[in-house]
């Protein structure tokens, strides 16, 4: 059986949608979902059939989607941009929480309220199952499937997972209960425990609990974030749409085999690149010697050039020579004046690509070495 597991990370939420709308369009069928938090609520949507509606709610998604505030004055938090009565508004905001003991949950609930049905998820042949914690029974983590919820308090759990520590928490037959992701925020065991041996996880980097997989012979895969996700509470639409978009090429990056971690790369092996570069004009390969002082044939030159970038670049070992290079282009190239979200072609990413300011050049510093060397292979290729 093969299980989706999401963890928690509040706004970060994006990048499981973005991640699972590729996983989808690769015919990835999941038999188990299990989440944390937001992870709960996009589960949720998942193992009940409606993922188009959970990736359009995260299309549409902005600060007042899930919290009583403004919208523009919100963003400004954000942005570092903002004025003194920005800053009386961020003021005003902590007074209301403090005075109603937590930020409002209530447009949360409307999410659940509008975008959960209790017995279509109870009906789905999918497994479901989320973590939350019971502060009223000494702080005991409750890892629940849909069938060990009570009839008509499905969604009233789903929203328990999702119980961040700065809300106003309802409580639940007179009980209190806090985010899963205080005890497991990456709840795998959950879908361990039920047989599953083939699982996907979808992390956003959190830095909360998370507890230790009980079976480590279980196949656990994991589609990772190529950079930071931002604010647990950011949800600036032009934030939350970037999530999406990264989720989206991580995972295809992870079902495609793509190369690169800036970027994404067609797959290619070394016989297609070595094929390219040693059939470069001859002045290619004397202007490569000269900047490192390298001889021998055509072969020798270019991975002698390659050792010499990731030596002079600080690169960690980078495994074949096809990621090799890549590694290098990547640490070169200029990200302003790049489209991230495109799948490249290796060379004809180089052939377009502008080279980044080498922050080393001023101190006299060898890599910029390689900065030359790159300049002379996009002149070689045009």
């Amino acid at each position: 059986m093969l299980g989706l597991v999401l963890e928690g990370g509040g706004a970060k939420g994006a990048f499981h949608a973005g991640a699972v709308k590729a996983l989808i369009e690769r015919n990835y069928h999941f038999d188990g979902v299990s989440g944390t938090s937001i992870g709960a609520l996009n589960g949720a949507m998942i193992a009940q059939g409606s993922f188009k509606e959970c990736y359009s709610l995260w299309e549409q998604v902005k600060p007042s989607t899930l919290l009583d505030v403004d919208d523009e004055k919100f963003e400004m938090l954000f942005d570092n941009n903002f004025e003194k009565e920005d800053i009386s508004y961020a003021f005003s905001l902590a007074k209301k929480a403090i005075t109603n003991k937590g930020l409002s949950m209530v447009k949360v609930q409307d999410i659940v309220d509008r975008y959960i049905n209790e017995d279509i998820l109870r009906a789905s042949k999918t497994d479901y199952a989320l973590v939350t914690v019971n502060i009223s029974d000494k702080w005991k983590p409750l890892e629940v499937f849909k069938e060990d919820i009570p009839d008509g308090f499905l969604k009233k759990y789903i929203l328990a997972s999702a119980y961040y520590p700065a809300f106003n928490r309802p409580k639940i037959e007179g009980k209190s209960f806090i985010d899963g992701g205080m005890y497991d925020n990456c709840p795998i065991n959950l879908l361990v425990r039920k047989g599953y041996n083939n699982i996907i996880v979808v992390s956003t980097m959190s830095k909360m609990p998370k507890q230790e997989v009980i079976d480590k012979s279980i196949n656990i895969k994991c589609i990772m974030p190529s950079v930071k996700l931002g604010n647990t509470l950011d949800m600036r639409n032009e934030r939350v749409r970037f999530n999406l978009k990264l989720g989206y090429y991580d995972a295809t990056r992870f079902t495609d085999g793509l190369i690169g971690k800036k970027f994404y790369f067609k797959p290619f092996d070394e016989t297609y690149m070595m094929n390219i570069l040693e059939n470069l004009r001859i002045d290619f390969f004397s202007k490569l010697s000269n900047i490192f002082s390298i001889t021998g044939n055509k072969n020798t030159i270019i991975k002698s050039f390659l050792n010499e970038g990731k030596k002079l670049l600080s690169l960690q070992n980078t495994g074949s020579i096809p990621n090799s290079f890549v590694s290098i282009i990547e640490a070169v190239a200029d990200e302003n004046t790049i489209e991230k979200f495109e799948i490249y072609d290796i060379f004809d990413f180089i052939k377009s690509m502008k080279i980044k300011t080498n922050p080393n050049e001023k101190k006299g510093n060898c890599s910029s070495k390689v900065f030359s060397a790159i300049e002379v292979l996009i002149n070689a290729l045009n």
